[in-house]
């Protein structure tokens, strides 16, 4: 629910609503790990991404929960 409110936020135009139910909705996402919650989580991420394009006080967040979803890539020894 949190997910589509924020979608729905995002969409009319409501920027900061749209950032708390995002954030809210990768929270508790990552509080009950399941594969359908796994795809909220990814989905609500790259949403609080988008929305932080627009506002400076929403990057923070933002970018910490991006790093968090991107994969680090392994050590691998130099050639």
């Amino acid at each position: 629910f949190l997910y589509l409110y924020g979608r729905a936020c995002l969409l009319s135009g409501n920027n900061t609503d749209a950032a708390k139910a995002f954030e809210q909705a990768i929270i508790r996402s990552a509080a009950a790990p399941s594969a359908a919650n796994a795809t909220v989580k990814k989905e609500a991420t790259l949403a609080l991404a988008a929305v932080a394009l627009k506002s400076d006080a929403d990057k923070p967040k933002a970018l910490t929960y991006l790093d968090d979803l991107v994969a680090k890539p392994s050590p691998s020894p130099s050639p």
